[in-house]
């Protein structure tokens, strides 16, 4: 297991842990296709634009996106770079 896989897998743990994720949801989120893992990420993406507008965001749903990012980008590798690199400046 590379020191990525390693990272990503404590990340989830601890999301587990403070309660950010369930592990069941995480474990779900892993074994979802990439193009069901984007569709994930742009949903809660629109959740955070629509909590914001209400000024009614919560730093909670913004680290499930951040979570959801870390974990997508590394399966947009090596094919498409510039995806990757885009995806984790949002």
């Amino acid at each position: 297991m590379g020191r990525g896989q390693t990272q990503i897998i404590a990340e989830r743990n601890n999301a587990a842990k403070t309660g950010t994720l369930s592990l069941a949801r995480s474990e779900r989120y892993f074994s979802n296709r990439l193009p069901i893992k984007l569709a994930q990420l742009a949903c809660n993406l629109k959740r955070v634009s629509a909590l914001a507008r209400a000024n009614a965001i919560s730093n909670t749903r913004l680290d499930v996106c951040r979570y959801l990012i870390e974990w997508s980008a590394p399966d947009l590798l090596p094919d498409r770079v510039d995806d990757a690199v885009y995806l984790v400046d949002v």
